[in-house]
């Protein structure tokens, strides 16, 4: 079966570059840490919320890390994650989702190039 990912996991080094990012949903303010390897790709998100919001922030960015450092596109992380409308909502200009907020702070690390698949 054709796969765009490796059966082997990237090891990451022991010191690694990372942003954090507050985005807002609704009243909650989520908290996402994106780290990159040594070559600057995105191998690695943490998630920290308010309230509800914790712990599936924390499974999503653990799914997309884990698919990360097996190769999976990032671009075709962010699609899968955009636009799903589920509660807890966001405001007006806000995402929709936990989902959709993760897929915003992703989305400022894909490549150009890599824009086409979302």
């Amino acid at each position: 079966m054709p796969t765009d990912s490796t059966d082997t996991r990237a090891r990451l080094p022991i010191t690694r570059e990372g942003r954090v990012h507050k985005i807002k949903l609704g009243t909650d303010s989520l908290y996402v840490v994106v780290n990159t390897d040594g070559a600057g790709k995105v191998r690695e998100v943490f998630g920290h919320g308010d309230g509800g919001c914790k712990p599936e922030l924390d499974g999503l960015c653990g799914l997309a890390s884990i698919g990360l450092q097996y190769g999976a596109p990032l671009a075709k992380i962010v699609k899968f994650l955009r636009k799903r409308n589920y509660p807890p909502h966001g405001g007006p200009g806000q995402p929709k989702s936990i989902s959709d907020a993760l897929a915003t702070v992703l989305d400022e690390y894909v490549p150009q190039e890599e824009k086409q698949w979302q």
